[in-house]
């Protein structure tokens, strides 16, 4: 099982339209949180945890016509952004990708799959600081809205109590 396979897993599974960063997130939280050794090496960027690898295992997917990766001028609540769309049936995933692997998928997408890329950045975020820092309570809060000052500290806190079993 390789790391295209979970990534199209995931993007099959995805109900709604999904752009690049909500991908980065949500494969963020399939290896990070999870615990698959998925074998991505993610460090801090603009939007939180971020590694090119994912765009370039998108790009070879696309290249490989699995996915369809279009610009959408009106995509989310009318912002554009990149929308990606499976172009295969996901049924020869069962083969390869095992029934554990696609469960820790499932319920990623269950519990994540409907947020926005800002909440999953967000959610992330808290997720790498508290890991990687080992903050936690209000100086978690603290630290993230120091390096993500468009949330205010009440929505810190909050998104923090929403995903307080991530964060332990």
């Amino acid at each position: 099982m390789n790391r295209q396979q979970i990534m199209l897993s995931l993007i099959n599974q995805v109900k709604h339209p999904l752009g690049k960063t909500a991908l980065v997130k949500l494969l963020y939280l399939v290896q990070e949180v999870c615990g698959l050794k998925v074998g991505y090496d993610f460090s801090f960027y603009t939007h939180g945890p971020f590694t090119n690898a994912i765009i370039e295992d998108l790009e070879k997917l696309e290249e490989a016509k699995s996915v369809e990766v279009k610009y959408n001028k009106k995509a989310y609540e009318g912002y554009g952004g990149f929308e990606i769309k499976p172009k295969t049936d996901s049924s020869h995933l069962k083969e390869e990708v095992d029934a554990n692997t696609l469960a820790k998928i499932r319920k990623i997408v269950d519990d994540f799959g409907n947020m926005t890329a800002r909440d999953l950045e967000l959610r992330t975020t808290l997720h790498y600081i508290r890991h990687k820092g080992g903050l936690k309570g209000k100086a978690l809060y603290e630290a993230v809205h120091a390096v993500k000052p468009k949330y205010s500290l009440e929505e810190i806190r909050k998104a923090a109590k929403e995903i307080e079993n991530l964060l332990n």
